[in-house]
């Protein structure tokens, strides 16, 4: 099985073979590996690393946070071009990207992901936000031209 990623600020594609991807991930001792067809797989502009979507995890957002409802492209856009990202709690990484028009007023899109190995990592949540926490240190920071 090959998934097609989009590479966030190139305008290009690469291709990842997630059956390759997961046989890696299971050597290395992560026990639990998404079905691949359960997923939509993008990347953060700073190391390129795959960000899996699992249809357990887009339930739990909705879930959740029912404003979510219809956003989910929006969350994929976050992760691949987001604004800003910043650390979050527990090894998670939060990327976040500003929506003048939202389901609610103009808010930021925060994506909750945690990177595994490099080589795969996994959305946990996604919320929106009147602010970005100003307490949290920022790791990526798109630069104004």
């Amino acid at each position: 099985m090959v998934n097609v990623v989009r590479t966030a600020g190139e305008g290009t594609e690469r291709v990842i073979d997630y059956k390759a991807m997961a046989e890696f991930a299971h050597a290395n001792g992560e026990e639990r590996v998404s079905d691949p067809d359960d997923c939509d797989l993008f990347t953060k502009p700073s190391a390129h690393t795959p960000i899996r979507l699992t249809q357990e995890r887009w339930e739990h957002i909705l879930r959740r946070h029912p404003e979510m409802a219809n956003q989910k492209d929006r969350v994929l856009e976050t992760l691949s071009d987001p604004d800003l990202i910043q650390q979050g709690d527990l090894g998670t990484l939060l990327a976040i990207r500003l929506y003048a028009q939202s389901p609610l007023t103009r808010k930021h899109l925060v994506v909750v992901y945690k990177e595994l190995n490099g080589t795969d990592g996994f959305v946990l949540t996604a919320y929106y936000t009147s602010v970005p926490s100003k307490r949290r240190e920022i790791v990526w920071k798109r630069s104004r031209s």
